[in-house]
C-alpha cells in the first residue's frame, strides 16, 4: 500500500501546484524497489490550470481503463477530479491485480458500469 499513497501523494504535490496530468495510469508510474519510492512519468498530456478557475476541460485525452465517466461520454469534465479518478482505478489494479473494467468493451457499457 505504500506505493498507492505516493501515488495520492505526488498527485497533490502536482495538484496544488496547478497541474493536471491528465494520463494517469500504471505504465505511467515508475517503481524504485531499492529507494522504496515512486514516479510519475509521460507529462504529455499534462496541463496547467489554476486551482480557483474551477473550469471544465473539453480535451479528451488519457486511457479509456482509467478515465472518468464524463470523459468517456465526451462531456466537459473537471481535469483535478479526473486525475483523482485515475488514482483510484490505479489503488484497485495494486490492491486486486486486475483492471476494474475491461477497454474492450464499447464506451456506453464502461460508462454504466463506473456509475
Amino acid at each position: 500500500m505504500i506505493w498507492v499513497s505516493q501515488v495520492i501523494s505526488a498527485v497533490h504535490y502536482m495538484h496544488v501546484r496547478g497541474i493536471v496530468h491528465r494520463d494517469l495510469k500504471l505504465e505511467n508510474i515508475v517503481i524504485f524497489p531499492e529507494e522504496g519510492i515512486i514516479k510519475i512519468s509521460d507529462f504529455g498530456f499534462a496541463k496547467s490550470v489554476s486551482v480557483d478557475d474551477g473550469g471544465l476541460s473539453e480535451t479528451y485525452c488519457g486511457s479509456k481503463s482509467y478515465s472518468a465517466p464524463e470523459i468517456l461520454k465526451g462531456e466537459p469534465y473537471n481535469p483535478y477530479k479526473s486525475d483523482v479518478w485515475s488514482v483510484g482505478v490505479i489503488a484497485f489494479v495494486i490492491v486486486t491485480d486486475c483492471m476494474p473494467y475491461c477497454e474492450k468493451r464499447p464506451n456506453p457499457q464502461i460508462v454504466e458500469a463506473q456509475r
